[in-house]
């Protein structure tokens, strides 16, 4: 799949699209009030060690937070926070400032970017392309996506059904990662979404505000964001990339869990768009692809 390009005009757009797509990995109440409860998933599934501690509403939660985590690698958070600490100097428009304000006020009920930190850093640890810490605390989950990733693009798309040793081994790789994030994720992942979409949500939107752009000579969400972070900006395209086709690969996982429960030897349906989001998601982190099979471009 080819790189994403940072061209403003539809992309910020789509950028709140994929926001969005994470805000609805938010379930109903009563789901988040049995996340919370010693039977967190409420799924009448088979017994297979591991995976009924993990509801299809945590691992579309992990896929949120996932894109989010690749946006504050971007610095779009740090951009915001320097713009509103300075705005009294600032000489901008109206509605500019406006807006603003209204960030500033809503600072009490968003996260602190240390608790976006930790939070992270339990979920996802470091990881191949991704801002490796050896800090962090948990390196498990980006190689268990890796595996995943890489079977996937070797299986390539296919219905539900008896599985070849191809098929197999994405069901297993698919395990392996379900049954991980369940030691680090739990019904506070899932109250994290809206609060930290809302924060991505109004940062990107004013990054992308003219009067904003023209205190740094740019026009549009990726010129102010890059002139901004000067010559500390990290690959944005990269990052973006990452985010946007890691998410989609964990929402393809969600809706995978229920085959997963089954027998030994039941692969799960595999749509097109899950191959392409994990060869992409390859390709953003630097890793080679393996053999692609036939029948999936």
């Amino acid at each position: 799949m080819a790189a994403t390009a940072l061209a403003d005009g539809a992309l910020p757009a789509a950028l709140l699209d994929d926001l969005a797509l994470g805000l609805a990995a938010t379930p109903a109440p009563h789901v988040v009030a049995a996340l919370a409860e010693a039977d967190p998933l409420r799924l009448d599934l088979p017994a297979l060690p591991g995976l009924q501690a993990t509801a299809p509403e945590t691992l579309r939660a992990l896929g949120a937070l996932y894109l989010a985590a690749r946006l504050e690698d971007m610095g779009v958070l740090v951009a915001v926070e320097w713009l509103v600490r300075e705005r009294a100097a600032l000489r901008i428009p109206a509605a500019s400032a406006q807006r603003l304000e209204d960030i500033a006020r809503r600072r009490p009920q968003e996260l602190p970017r240390e608790q976006r930190a930790l939070l992270y850093a339990r979920l996802f640890g470091s990881g191949p392309g991704v801002g490796a810490d050896p800090g962090r605390a948990d390196a498990r989950f980006e190689p268990l996506l890796a595996a995943l990733c890489s079977a996937l693009v070797t299986c390539g798309a296919r219905p539900a059904g008896t599985a070849d040793r191809d098929h197999a081994a994405v069901a297993a790789a698919a395990r392996d990662l379900a049954i991980s994030t369940s030691s680090s994720a739990g019904g506070g992942v899932v109250l994290a979404v809206p609060r930290v979409n809302d924060q991505l949500r109004r940062g990107i939107e004013l990054l992308s505000d003219p009067g904003i752009g023209a205190l740094v000579g740019g026009r549009g969400f990726w010129a102010t964001l890059q002139a901004m972070l000067g010559a500390s900006a990290p690959d944005l395209r990269r990052l973006l990339d990452v985010g946007r086709n890691g998410q989609r690969v964990l929402r393809w996982l969600a809706d995978a869990v229920p085959a997963l429960a089954q027998p030994a030897g039941i692969g799960p349906a595999i749509a097109p768009d899950a191959v392409t989001s994990a060869a992409a998601w390859m390709q953003a982190c630097g890793l080679p692809l393996p053999a692609r099979r036939e029948g999936w471009a």
